[in-house]
């Protein structure tokens, strides 16, 4: 038979360990899920520079040809 060993206060230790185990298990989900939220915040801003890079190039090189062609604007 199983013997129960208490602590005065606590409860049984076998409640006590998985409580801790429970507690270790939901820090671990709590870093990563933090993870997670930091991982698509940093892709989502990445993805706005190169949406950023993207018109910016597409943008000067429309302009570079009108100044090739026509000279400059002074």
């Amino acid at each position: 038979m199983e013997r129960e060993h208490s602590t005065p206060e606590r409860g049984p230790i076998g409640e006590i360990m998985q409580s801790q185990c429970h507690d270790l298990d939901a820090r671990r989900d709590v870093a990563r899920r933090a993870l997670e939220q930091k991982l698509a915040s940093v892709y989502r801003r990445r993805a706005a520079v190169d949406d950023l890079r993207f018109r910016v190039y597409y943008g000067l090189t429309s302009a570079v040809p009108v100044v090739v062609c026509c000279g400059s604007a002074s």
